[in-house]
């Protein structure tokens, strides 16, 4: 089975960690569902059985062959043979369906960029399940006080409900990989953008602190907030940035535009 290492691929062959996956998932056939990467069609296969339009978005090529024997010449699978990064969600869209769901064994080198590409269509998608690198996901539900909580941590957490299904075990792939992975389901939360004030602010107040993360949160952000704002809100000028809950960032940040609209 012939791989391109820059493209991040490793094929998913299990054929119980498909079926779990599939399970979790639980199409609808009335859902608009989008997979991407679909690779050589592996969760594609099951997936098409469920639903009675199944849309994949491929940068490969030469994979573009064997997602359309998949097919068998229906209607039921539509193909866009173009980067993830760079597509339009709005164009699945239909008069009858207006949210998406969104599937996927993505590469692990462009794992971030896909999230935050997603993040950006957070009102039009009413869930995901991702299949990351056991470490980025374990990065995405950590909480304060583990050592994977961060910046990718409290942003994922601010936008959206995580949950860690399950772990896949490096030998379910074909070339195995040299890392395990995990099951994610995301659930945007309504009302809530990756492009407003206020997740703006926490981007910017996570980058500053985790940049310094064995720092003292008073000491890092003495030309921002002061220690008695810091107080006011039950968090200590000594505590460190991982220390801090999401809810207490996202706290900050309101204050932080307060004082800048005040």
């Amino acid at each position: 089975m012939r791989t391109k290492k820059h493209l991040g691929q490793n094929f998913l062959v299990d054929t119980n960690i498909i079926h779990r996956i599939i399970k979790n998932i639980n199409p609808q056939d009335s859902q608009n569902i989008v997979e991407i990467g679909p690779g050589r069609g592996a969760l594609t296969e099951y997936l098409i059985n469920e639903v009675s339009c199944l849309n994949v978005i491929e940068i490969d090529k030469e994979l573009i062959p064997s997602l359309i024997e998949i097919s068998d010449n229906s209607n039921k699978l539509k193909i866009f043979n173009e980067s993830i990064l760079n597509f339009n969600l709005n164009k699945i869209l239909t008069d009858d369906i207006k949210q998406i769901r969104l599937v996927g064994n993505l590469p692990y080198n462009i794992s971030s960029p896909i999230l935050i590409w997603s993040f950006n269509y957070s009102k039009i998608i009413l869930d995901k399940h991702f299949m990351f690198q056991k470490e980025f996901a374990e990065r995405l539900v950590a909480t304060p006080g583990n050592k994977s909580y961060g910046r990718l941590s409290i942003i994922s957490q601010y936008l959206c409900d995580i949950a860690l299904l399950f772990y896949v075990g490096a030998e379910c792939f074909r070339p195995i990989p040299e890392v395990d992975s995990a099951v994610i389901r995301i659930i945007p939360k309504k009302g809530r953008s990756y492009n407003s004030l206020i997740s703006q602010t926490l981007q910017n107040l996570t980058q500053i602190t985790f940049s310094k993360r064995r720092k003292m949160m008073g000491k890092t952000l003495k030309n921002i907030i002061s220690s008695q704002e810091l107080e006011n809100i039950d968090i200590s000028p000594s505590q460190r940035p991982e220390e801090i809950s999401v809810e207490k960032f996202v706290m900050l940040a309101q204050i932080i535009n307060l004082k800048k609209n005040g």
